[in-house]
């Protein structure tokens, strides 16, 4: 009953969520929107009063479905990178075979894209550690939290192609958040995570290997363990213990996971706030949590609620998986191999797209056009609302490309997992964890992070190009135009091997990465 009524509350709310996150570039705002009047309903007054008493006030998260350890877990988090440091801390995980997870500062991430891609692309998680950790800037308002979440995100997002689901509070959240900031924080669809277990590496400048390794062991040891270390510049202390952690945990019959697996990661609980920031009125709560519940929408794709059970998928219990990103087709049109259309005529490009080159960036996008799909002598048209086409990919329905390529598709028993098949090939895409698992008879199974899939309006879509290569077909050429655009597939690609595709050259002038591609 209670979960339903925040649900309730959530859905009214994000009646005016939309407007206000138009006028809502930044939290700057507020104030403009506080001056229009926008006042509360009851529900969502109760609300308020519990949060102005102190009291937080849980929500419902897609977290809650996450499948609990069978048996002890550690999860051993780095903060403050990336620096120097972090290939060193990656080169030892990769030597023990295990994972981690990294909150990473923007402003450091915005220097080193492809350290944070190969954080992900190893198989770690990654979560936000706020753009620059000046305290004063993130906890003396919410306004400016909220700044630097965003400005994160969206590197981030520009480096791997994901937003961050995770969110570690500098210093972490005791004395630093009051229930307000838990609220919204929760509310845009972060999970925060704090810790049980503090190596105290950060305590002071230089502390040795030996004593970070001795404060590890005397924490106690339960079943959920999440240790805290950092990865940041003057940490080689850190780097120099890391082995001995590991072992320590193996030793005592600890498996190692992430956070983002984790069904709930540690939350300090609510203390006396160090800072002197008054309490939200009124009209800043309103604001502020629509335009949270606003910018949930565009990170996962929905406001909380579950959607529809997907064709195929029957039974009760279907929860909507969390989390979202672009997806679909690398389709460079200028580059090496390009050659301008006479005047008038649409520019084609036939072949793989990542063989053309990129140099000046993506094609302008026209909005209201259709797509057109063609295999064989069939032709698939798809109104411009039933695609998607960011950062340069094409993104369509999962169950109607299988269709359309005779394949069978088909619900795991849990509903989060579609297993398409077709011919020798059996792909099972999981749009909540954003994997791709590739069988191919006579072949070592392939799982792929960062896959482009993902959930939007109760239908999982998935990169058109990541797709039909993983299903046996490719793409023999394409078409952009102001009138529409053209794809065409054909049956017999080669092994489908995940490689790792350019797109458009980023700032640095080197080549970024497709989010569906990672071995």
């Amino acid at each position: 009953m209670i979960k339903e009524r925040w649900k309730q509350i959530g859905r009214r709310l994000w009646t005016s969520a939309a407007a206000l996150a138009v006028a809502w570039g930044s939290l700057g705002t507020v104030p403009a929107l506080a001056e229009k009047g926008y006042t509360l309903g009851d529900e969502e007054k109760q609300v308020y009063e519990k949060l102005l008493a102190g009291k937080r006030v849980e929500i419902e998260s897609a977290a809650a479905a996450a499948v609990v350890p069978d048996g002890p877990t550690v999860y051993l988090t780095f903060d403050d990178g990336p620096s120097r440091l972090t290939p060193k801390v990656l080169d030892i995980l990769e030597r023990e075979g295990v994972p981690a997870t990294f909150f990473v500062l923007g402003e450091l991430a915005e220097k080193d894209p492809e350290m944070v891609r190969r954080i992900v692309e190893e198989g770690h998680a990654l979560g936000s550690h706020s753009y620059n950790h000046v305290y004063k800037e993130l906890y003396e308002s919410f306004d400016g939290l909220w700044e630097q979440l965003r400005r994160t995100d969206r590197v981030l997002l520009e480096a791997t192609g994901q937003y961050p689901a995770l969110f570690r509070a500098p210093g972490g959240t005791f004395t630093n958040f009051d229930a307000f900031y838990f609220y919204y924080v929760e509310q845009a669809g972060y999970r925060i995570a704090d810790w049980n277990v503090d190596s105290g590496d950060a305590s002071r400048r230089g502390v040795p290997a030996s004593e970070i390794l001795r404060k590890v062991k005397e924490s106690p040891l339960s079943r959920e363990v999440t240790v805290l270390m950092h990865d940041g510049t003057g940490h080689d202390e850190t780097v120099r213990a890391l082995p001995a952690i590991i072992a320590y945990y193996k030793e005592h019959g600890y498996t190692f996971g992430t956070l983002d697996e984790s069904p709930q990661p540690v939350r300090f609980r609510l203390g006396s706030v160090k800072w002197d920031r008054p309490a939200d009125r009124t009209e800043q709560f309103a604001a502020r949590l629509a335009a949270a519940q606003a910018y949930r929408q565009e990170r996962l794709g929905a406001d909380g609620a579950p959607p529809a059970v997907p064709a195929g998928a029957e039974g009760e219990g279907y929860v909507r998986p969390a989390g979202e990103r672009p997806g679909g087709l690398i389709v460079p049109v200028t580059g090496a191999g390009y050659s301008p259309a006479p005047a008038g005529q649409p520019e084609t490009q036939k072949g793989r797209p990542e063989a053309l080159g990129a140099e000046n960036g993506p094609p302008p996008i026209k909005a209201g056009v259709p797509l057109v799909v063609r295999t064989g002598d069939a032709v698939w048209e798809l109104p411009a609302a039933s695609y998607e086409f960011e950062q340069g990919r094409f993104a369509v329905p999962l169950e109607q490309l299988a269709a359309r390529l005779g394949a069978s598709l088909s619900w795991q028993k849990d509903h989060r997992a579609a297993e398409v098949r077709l011919g020798n090939r059996v792909v099972i895409v999981d749009p909540g964890t954003h994997t791709l698992e590739v069988r191919i008879d006579g072949q070592p199974a392939k799982v792929y992070r960062l896959a482009d899939v993902k959930w939007k309006d109760g239908k999982v879509y998935a990169g058109l190009r990541m797709m039909t290569e993983a299903l046996g077909w490719q793409v023999a050429g394409y078409s952009l135009s102001p009138d529409g655009y053209r794809v065409d597939l054909e049956e017999g690609a080669a092994p489908w091997e995940g490689r790792l595709l350019p797109i458009w050259p980023t700032a640095s002038g080197s080549p970024a990465k497709s989010a569906g591609y990672t071995v």
